[in-house]
């Protein structure tokens, strides 16, 4: 599994219309596995690469870490799991205070469509991003026309 990491790595060119699983993936348990089976399937339908992003540190760790909650896995476990899954690419995002401050939109811009160039976006139904945890699935599947993004909402659980 290719490993990149935001901001410092390029998307690799093999990456083809990336299909994005977007969530922090702590413990990969069943449920985000089924997700990841999915997104494999859906990918290779596609003839698109599968990907997951997630984010390091965890990003209540920068916004409140006196609320953050414990981790289950490490990065590594984590990205271990995930290739087991059969997952083609996972994306890391380093989360600093910075990119706390960043609205929805511009997350979307920069990260998801100029970064990764994905085609679609897979995010659980209570996914929160971007400053005052402001962006939802609503909003990613209202920016989809004018940056070619499509949005699916995942009900089964968080990822």
């Amino acid at each position: 599994m290719d490993v990149i990491h935001f901001p410092d790595d390029q998307r690799p060119p093999r990456w083809v219309h990336p299909v994005l699983a977007l969530g922090n993936f702590d413990g990969v348990h069943r449920g985000h596995r089924k997700i990841l089976d999915r997104l494999r399937r859906v990918a290779s339908e596609r003839g698109a690469t599968s990907v997951v992003m997630t984010f390091d540190p965890h990003p209540p760790r920068i916004v409140r870490p006196d609320k953050a909650p414990a981790l289950l896995m490490t990065t590594a476990q984590k990205l271990e799991a995930i290739a087991e899954a059969g997952v083609q690419g996972a994306a890391i995002v380093r989360f600093t205070p910075e990119l706390s401050r960043w609205e929805p939109e511009t997350f979307v811009k920069r990260v998801l469509v100029d970064w990764l160039h994905v085609s679609e976006v897979w995010v659980g139904a209570n996914f929160l991003f971007g400053h005052d945890r402001a962006g939802n699935f609503s909003m990613l599947r209202d920016s989809r026309r004018p940056l070619r993004l499509q949005g699916r909402e995942d009900r089964s659980g968080p990822l």
